[in-house]
């Protein structure tokens, strides 16, 4: 189980997502952290990241986790909102 082992991970200061959706990834950093995420599109949920964090904060992660999707972000309070980055 992904979820769990990267719990156990995450107690020793790690996270590892590997071609996991954003969907996914967002689930996993609800039961970190306890927020929740909304997506602008539906599409927006499929994406798949690879990441590996050490030590890192909650918002360096989503940060990274936007640049790596090309994705915006702004959290208020316990959620999290995704969007399409708009040029």
């Amino acid at each position: 189980n992904i979820a769990v082992d990267n719990y156990l991970v995450w107690m020793n200061g790690r996270l590892v997502f590997e071609d996991i959706s954003l969907e996914n990834v967002c689930q996993q950093l609800n039961r970190l952290y306890q927020i929740d995420c909304r997506f602008d599109s539906d599409s927006l949920k499929n994406l798949q990241l690879t990441a590996n964090f050490s030590d890192d904060s909650l918002e360096k992660t989503l940060s990274v986790i936007a640049l790596s999707l090309d994705l915006a972000y702004r959290k208020e309070n316990n959620e999290v909102f995704w969007s399409v980055i708009a040029f």
